[in-house]
């Protein structure tokens, strides 16, 4: 992306080159981010489901924290 910002500078490039992609990009980056919201929120909702039901304990650890989900790559275990 840095290489793209730093050819619209250059001279005899239209202003606009590649604002498309860079749109597309922003766009895919706020997608991945709300993926990740959505997750969490609705693997707490079913984590909450799963207690109300007594399908689960409430074992310390059983889930990481949302601070540790936030820290790391969504895909880590992929």
């Amino acid at each position: 992306m840095e290489s793209m910002l730093l050819a619209r500078r250059a001279d005899g490039v239209e202003m606009f080159t590649g604002q498309t992609a860079l749109m597309r990009l922003a766009k895919a980056q706020r997608t991945l981010i709300e993926s990740q919201n959505d997750m969490m929120r609705v693997h707490e909702e079913l984590r909450g489901i799963g207690q109300d039901v007594k399908a689960l304990g409430d074992e310390p650890g059983s889930c990481p924290n949302a601070a540790e989900l936030v820290g790391e790559p969504l895909l880590r275990s992929a």
